[in-house]
């Protein structure tokens, strides 16, 4: 029995095509850290994701916040990074555009960890050397 996606209408291949760029990603980035030393010194906010997957949708924001519950205002401050995506709302936002939840909470961690490191990096060495 093939599921269908209330938007997409046909079977969802977010799964597969994100453990391939997760795969692919974490590669690159161990390669990277290893070859020089690289390590990001910013953090891209998981709205970021979110508003390119709205745009690849057709979706407007209105139409997201009436799909997944949210206000207006707390879609901006998501797509900002000012407010983190919870477990809720990573599960509303799977079943408004079909990317899991998992991905979302993967997202959510990945940014907040990242601000994590770059506040720590610019405590311990704040000449930004």
């Amino acid at each position: 029995m093939e599921i269908l996606h209330p938007i997409l209408g046909k079977k969802n291949h977010f799964d597969q095509l994100h453990k391939t760029f997760l795969t692919i990603y974490f590669k690159i980035m161990s390669t990277a850290k290893k070859l020089y030393g690289f390590e990001p010194d910013c953090a891209i906010p998981p709205g970021e994701t979110l508003k390119e997957i709205m745009k690849s949708l057709n979706m407007s924001q209105k139409e997201l916040a009436f799909r997944t519950g949210l206000t207006v205002q707390s879609l901006n401050r998501i797509f900002k990074g000012d407010k983190p995506i919870s477990y809720e709302a990573a599960n509303k936002l799977e079943l408004a555009t079909g990317v899991p939840a998992y991905m979302w909470n993967n997202l959510e961690a990945q940014y907040r960890e990242q601000l994590a490191k770059n506040k720590e990096r610019s405590r311990c060495n704040p000449s930004g050397r």
